[in-house]
């Protein structure tokens, strides 16, 4: 591990101040991550709810949405891949 991270020494007090900054961060992801999976969730339910009453959603529209959210994964997932490959 300490090649991959590039820390001097694995049990040195730098590499362990550096592995706790890398879990919070990653406790951080994680949270902000599940606030935004509820968010979309809520999101997506709302909308259901009201089309109900105003009109339901054409089965174009579903498609669409589900279209621009593989959109916006896959381009996520592209610039982690950037990001990681660099």
């Amino acid at each position: 591990m300490n090649k991959i991270l590039k820390f001097p020494e694995i049990n040195g007090p730098a590499s362990k101040k550096e592995f706790e900054i890398l879990a919070k961060l990653m406790n951080e992801v994680n949270e902000r991550e599940e606030e935004s999976c509820k968010a979309i969730i809520k999101f997506l339910q709302k909308l259901k709810s009201i089309s109900n009453h105003v009109g339901p959603l054409s089965k174009k529209e579903i498609n669409e949405m589900i279209k621009d959210y593989k959109n916006y994964y896959k381009n996520r997932l592209d610039l982690i891949r950037e990001i990681l490959e660099k």
